[in-house]
């Protein structure tokens, strides 16, 4: 979904300076505009397990 608004927006399928990137987040800040971005870092499973049997989900350093 992402790379279909990107794609849309900026009439692009490949990557644009990063100069370019920021100078557009500052205008849109500017004008007020907002968008959301779903993403799942925030759901369980999807970083680092909390699953008992997982090693890393028992590793201390699992957040």
């Amino acid at each position: 979904m992402a790379n279909k608004v990107y794609a849309r927006r900026y009439c692009s399928a490949g990557c644009l300076p990063p100069s370019y990137m920021e100078k557009e987040f500052w205008h849109e800040i500017a004008s007020g505009k907002t968008e959301s971005v779903e993403y799942a870092c925030d759901v369980d499973g999807s970083a680092f397990s909390s699953s008992p049997d997982d090693e890393l989900g028992k590793c201390k350093w699992n957040m």
